[in-house]
């Protein structure tokens, strides 16, 4: 009774203090450059639990909030099933380095409720907000703000899992809130981490995370606790959705294995989609790479061209970020070709594009020449198998781990291979595709689409190269189907007559096009680029030049299924 009394005691002359501070700085205008009165000060704390490998990202989008740094204090507590030390290390260093840019950082062990010892840091602090999250939780730049700008005195921001397992409001609010179909702020009982807390609130003085601070209520779930005493307070507890506030990769539902590839995995597709510049790691802590690999194959291409430099940096990153040991392949340009090099090569007389209705691109002849450049390479090294990656891909999650499965499944049951499809498009209706005996995931091949990721055996790019395909020069999506004997032309096919390529595919397809072609930011150095006629009288090779902007607006209209056709 004692100390519950002595609690409730320190907690109103808190709120007195606050009061007779305000008054008296209430007619006070603030000095020319002082920006403290339009940033509140706010305190975030953060708990770690066990997976310390996520510390990197995290804090890096600490370190990226859009918010003074010197009106933050940040504090770290260790929780007690944390047996990670270098999570503990990681923290105690990031902490010591950036104690001068922040207000204030610390780190706290031993706390048997790291939520109250965080609320009641915050009131020590005297900070206007607090914000409690975990090493689970990626913020985005502005949720800060977001928050304040609420103007409740406790609500949770919506974080959805970003491969749609799961979210912070699991069980609390129904689909439509969690994908957002229904947008605004939801009322309700209790809710989960990440909590943000408006503690100049005179009601907020009565929150607690500790049921010795509350009557007749013997729970040990601090959020029940926190729910119950703001319950008692007529506080209502929120949830928003109104903005997208950021991902949880909540660590209580994978193994830590798992955890760090599903980590990976989303980095690498928010690179894919946003940018090497979006790669969210600390200044501070290293970001962790798992070991590299090349799953089984003599060689992992990247083809990229030289100048298109962005697309490598992400490339690389993306490659660490999933483990994948490759080399750098560069494209032929094809805008850098010219009559001469063209003078050297054969074009199928009567091949048109089926969508676009027109001959090849110098792109496309560009993409079949890196290609065959690759094929040669290969042949040359006498690797026995290779995959072979453009640089404008996306992997799915748990890519790394079928391609694993692939390749046991290929050693167990000795299948005779020449190429094997790791993401297409496919061009036929369903049914004429069955999976193979012994595989999980290989299926036979049907007439598809796309080079953008596949493997290749040495007897596969012994028999391209056979084909002498430079002497009847068409797309390469469409070369690889004759060569597997699924393409609908048969004119096109007589002009091969070896069509023995052994093809399957992988299914589901572990790897997509980065963007398709109506989507925001596509751009093809294969298909928008100069049309290739052929004078037939005098064997010339002349250019026609068409404007991007109309090529793109006409070229393969169906593309726009793809992601269904999957």
């Amino acid at each position: 009774m004692v100390m519950n009394f002595l609690k409730y005691f320190f907690i109103l002359l808190a709120v007195i203090e606050r009061k007779v501070i305000a008054n008296i700085f209430a007619n006070l205008q603030p000095d020319d450059g002082d920006y403290r009165h339009l940033y509140p000060k706010v305190c975030l704390s953060m708990g770690i639990k066990k997976h310390g490998h996520i510390l990197p990202y995290s804090i890096g989008m600490i370190e990226n909030l859009r918010y003074p740094k010197d009106r933050m204090h940040i504090s770290f507590f260790i929780l007690d099933e944390c047996d990670d030390f270098n999570a503990i290390k990681d923290a105690k260093i990031w902490s010591e380095k950036m104690a001068k840019i922040y207000s204030s950082t610390a780190v706290f062990e031993d706390r048997d409720n790291w939520m109250e010892a965080s609320l009641q840091w915050g009131r020590k602090k005297t900070c206007d907000y607090l914000f409690i999250i975990n090493e689970d939780n990626i913020l985005m730049k502005n949720v800060i703000n977001q928050l304040i700008n609420l103007t409740f005195v406790a609500v949770s921001p919506l974080m959805n899992d970003p491969f749609g397992k799961h979210s912070n409001v699991n069980g609390l609010l129904d689909t439509f809130f969690v994908e957002r179909k229904k947008v605004g702020s939801q009322q309700v009982y209790y809710f989960n981490l990440p909590i943000f807390i408006n503690i100049k609130s005179m009601d907020s003085s009565y929150l607690t995370f500790d049921s010795e601070n509350v009557r007749n209520f013997h729970q040990t779930d601090p959020t029940q606790i926190f729910a119950h005493s703001a319950y008692s307070m007529n506080i209502p507890l929120f949830v928003d959705n109104k903005n997208f506030y950021g991902y949880v990769l909540d660590s209580n539902f994978y193994s830590p294995k798992y955890h760090k590839q599903l980590i990976g995995y989303f980095l690498a597709n928010l690179i894919s989609e946003k940018g090497a510049i979006s790669f969210p790691y600390s200044n501070i802590l290293n970001p962790w790479y798992p070991p590299s690999s090349s799953f089984g194959f003599d060689m992992i291409y990247v083809i990229n061209l030289k100048r298109r430099p962005e697309r490598l940096q992400k490339m690389d990153l993306i490659m660490k970020l999933l483990g994948i040991k490759y080399q750098v392949f560069e494209a032929v340009d094809g805008k850098a070709l010219t009559n001469e090099d063209l003078s050297d090569l054969r074009f199928m007389p009567e091949y048109e594009d089926p969508f676009a209705k027109r001959p090849m691109t110098l792109g496309e002849v560009g993409c079949f020449l890196s290609h065959y450049k690759i094929w040669e390479d290969m042949v040359k090294q006498n690797y026995q198998n290779v995959i072979i990656f453009e640089d404008d891909i996306k992997f799915v999650v748990n890519s790394t781990n079928v391609l694993n499965t692939v390749m046991e499944d290929l050693m167990k049951t000795q299948l005779e291979w020449d190429i094997i499809y790791l993401g297409r498009k496919k061009m036929t209706p369903q049914g004429d595709e069955f999976f193979v005996q012994g595989h999980r995931y290989l299926s036979t091949l049907a007439y598809s689409y796309w080079t953008l990721g596949y493997a290749l055996s040495l007897n596969g790019a012994k028999k391209l190269i056979k084909a002498k395909p430079l002497e009847n020069l068409l797309a390469l999506d469409e070369f690889l189907p004759i060569m597997y004997d699924k393409h609908p032309n048969t004119q096109w096919s007589k002009h091969f007559n070896l069509r023995d390529l052994k093809g399957y595919a992988i299914y589901p397809v572990i790897v997509t096009p980065e963007r398709y072609t109506h989507d925001t930011g596509y751009i093809s150095d294969t298909e928008a680029s100069t049309i290739i006629t052929i004078q037939k009288s005098k064997n010339q090779t002349n250019f026609k030049s068409i404007d991007i902007a109309d090529q793109q607006s006409n070229m393969h209209a169906p593309t726009t299924l793809a992601k269904n056709e999957l």
